[in-house]
């Protein structure tokens, strides 16, 4: 990425803004992503979400017509029980039940009692490849997050196994299931690959909280492989959005 440019201005495909507090970031990248639904709107709509912070947004994203809206998320968290999975919080939010409400289709990912991580991740793709076969001249619209180890969607690094990380992240597959055992504290992960990533046109980005500066800097610096900095991902996405109250 070279050098940063503040305040919205496009260096290479990233446009980055500094806000000075997490609401603003929020709904500056929730008004972005609402903008964008707008000027697509004659199109068919796949929008990804991340779970985590990164729900904070959705109260800022709105549209006058969720009728031509398809929702599901970009990573999950493989739990039976279903009280971390990501599409579950997803359902307790006011946003999940207006939408719905106006429109929306959802694509779940919610864990099944037969499921086991593989079945879920076929499933999850298979719904995805319909939803493209179906609307090929859709427009695919996602909210990532970033984590302070430079984790994005449910994708960690492999530092030390480049070809673990290429195999798993970036082959053939839309949607991958792993065991991250030792990187995160839900380490059963059924999420989104950077192969799929590089499908989507328009990315979103609300990076706040003080823990990830130094992952920042890294980002800037632009020197990780992706193995090393999965978020490296976004330098070679067609159009990312970035909201930070961090010091760029």
């Amino acid at each position: 990425m070279g050098s940063i440019i503040i305040d919205s201005t496009k260096l290479d495909t990233i446009f980055w803004k500094h806000l000075d507090t997490t609401y603003e970031c929020d709904s500056f990248i929730g008004e972005k992503i609402s903008e964008r639904i707008k000027s697509v709107q004659e199109r068919p709509i796949l929008l990804l979400l991340s779970g985590g912070s990164s729900f904070a947004v959705l109260d800022f994203i709105h549209t006058d017509n969720w009728k031509n809206i398809t929702i599901t998320m970009i990573d999950e968290r493989f739990e039976k029980e279903n009280t971390h999975n990501n599409f579950s919080q997803l359902e307790r939010t006011d946003w999940y039940t207006h939408t719905k409400k106006n429109g929306a289709t959802f694509l779940s990912t919610k864990i099944q009692p037969a499921d086991t991580q593989e079945i879920m991740a076929h499933r999850w793709e298979n719904s995805i490849k319909s939803w493209q076969k179906e609307n090929l001249n859709g427009t695919l619209i996602a909210l990532f997050g970033i984590g302070a180890d430079g984790h994005t969607a449910g994708i960690f690094s492999y530092p030390q196994d480049q070809k673990l990380f290429e195999n798993l992240f970036l082959g053939n597959r839309l949607i991958v299931s792993y065991d991250a055992s030792g990187k995160n504290e839900f380490p059963s992960r059924v999420t989104t690959t950077h192969t799929f990533h590089r499908l989507i046109s328009y990315a979103y980005i609300s990076l706040k909280g003080e823990e990830k500066q130094q992952m920042l800097q890294r980002l800037i610096q632009h020197k990780a492989l992706l193995h090393e900095l999965p978020a490296e991902i976004f330098s070679s996405l067609p159009n990312v959005t970035i909201g930070t109250t961090l010091n760029l």
